[in-house]
């Protein structure tokens, strides 16, 4: 089956909720107590979440389960033989998807801290970018597999090929997957 760049495919971005799960948690304003240091990276890693660049190469194919006769599995995968794809499920809960992207921004919000920390205040400028880029780097993927938790009837998999780390062609791959 044909994959589509997850950014653009099927005439609006299938990644678009994800993307807004992440922009709302990042928008919210920090608790009057937070550290400067932290308010900073919040600050920093929302002007700088654009969901472009090679932390977004991709390309998906969707699949949806669906009802097979009494007893059956559906969409029951056995291997996927495509370099470089993963099948996954959707996430369709909301508290599941927030607790991954407060997860893996609060890993790199610490790393920053940390960092800061060990080298001093006056390198912070020269960490805070790498540590919100970790950010945008470890979200990549996840965004694809975050849906609106009122169609968790469609069952959705998402078979997500990476893009080439060379960059070698834009042209969409074809997802072969044996079940």
């Amino acid at each position: 089956m044909r994959a589509f760049d997850w950014r653009t495919g099927w005439g609006g971005a299938p990644a678009r909720y994800g993307v807004q799960l992440v922009e709302d948690f990042l928008g919210q304003p920090p608790p009057a107590s937070t550290d400067p240091l932290r308010a900073l990276f919040r600050s920093e890693t929302l002007a700088n979440f654009n969901p472009r660049g090679s932390h977004f190469d991709g390309f998906v194919a969707r699949l949806s389960e669906c009802a097979g006769p009494p007893g059956a599995n559906p969409l029951v995968t056995t291997s996927v033989t495509q370099p470089r794809t993963r099948l996954l499920k959707a996430i369709y809960s909301r508290e599941q998807q927030l607790a991954i992207v407060h997860t893996l921004y609060r890993s790199s919000e610490d790393y920053f801290l940390s960092a800061v920390q060990r080298f001093g205040e006056h390198y912070r400028s020269d960490l805070l970018t790498p540590c919100w880029d970790k950010f945008r780097h470890m979200i990549g993927t996840w965004l694809m597999r975050f849906r609106d938790p009122a169609s968790v009837d469609e069952r959705e998999w998402i078979a997500i090929v990476l893009a080439s780390p060379h960059g070698s062609s834009s042209q969409a791959p074809c997802v072969s997957i044996a079940t």
